[in-house]
């Protein structure tokens, strides 16, 4: 198979993005014309399509369709800010990929990747983010740093954040379907910045928490401190 064969780009996943009202793509900046990049840098053992595959029979299809989404979005922004394209691409399809796992299943990953159980007391919003990264590199041959971290912090951040990371985060906080108090905000600070878009996110995160009465993972108030207060523990 020639290496452009094995690169077949897979313009059906791209219908319902064409079929999005103009108005809701056109609140999201610098969302691409749809596109189905030919993945070519070997940074997974997989063309677009193929991980379309994978991605796609472990996930509803209201999730799948969010992940294709947060990819167009990735593309658009890392066009935007410099970032490689085809890293993004591969975060956005990829980023859910594990995030409807039973919670067998969850446990069963989480140990095979030497994590703590106690993650999965958070729930899969938690979990999914450092399984799918985890599956990536020892399932299909991920070798790029950059995506691995991106997608293991994409729900919470992190404490050390590359512009990549970035990308993603923010990609899945915006997308066209978004619709929360606070969304135009995010989409207005992406525009000009990736970093102060990233601190919305993690700021108005924690306090949808707080103002829910929900359990707040520990490290996610360690990036807060990190990376919005700038405290430096010594």
């Amino acid at each position: 198979m020639s290496h452009k064969e094995k690169n077949s780009t897979n313009n059906k996943e791209l219908e319902p993005l064409q079929q999005l009202p103009q108005a809701e793509v056109d609140k999201v900046p610098y969302y691409p014309e749809p596109v189905a990049l030919v993945y070519h840098k070997g940074y997974i053992d997989l063309s677009r399509d193929e991980l379309i595959s994978v991605v796609k029979k472990a996930l509803s299809d209201h999730r799948f369709e969010h992940c294709v989404r947060v990819e167009q979005t990735a593309i658009g922004l890392a066009r935007h800010y410099g970032v490689d394209e085809e890293a993004a691409s591969i975060c956005g399809l990829s980023h859910d990929w594990c995030k409807e796992l039973s919670k067998s299943d969850q446990l069963k990953w989480l140990h095979k990747a030497g994590l703590s159980q106690t993650l999965s007391d958070y729930g899969s919003a938690i979990v999914h983010g450092p399984v799918a990264a985890y599956r990536l590199k020892h399932e299909y041959g991920l070798t790029h740093k950059g995506i691995y971290d991106a997608i293991w912090q994409h729900t919470i951040g992190g404490e050390h954040m590359d512009d990549l990371a970035r990308v993603l985060f923010v990609a899945d906080y915006i997308e066209p379907k978004r619709d929360f108090s606070g969304v135009e905000i995010a989409r207005n600070l992406a525009r000009t910045s990736l970093k102060e878009a990233c601190d919305f996110k993690i700021s108005h995160s924690l306090e949808h928490l707080v103002t829910t009465h929900k359990p707040i993972y520990p490290e996610a108030v360690t990036v807060y401190n990190k990376q919005v207060a700038g405290f430096q523990e010594h």
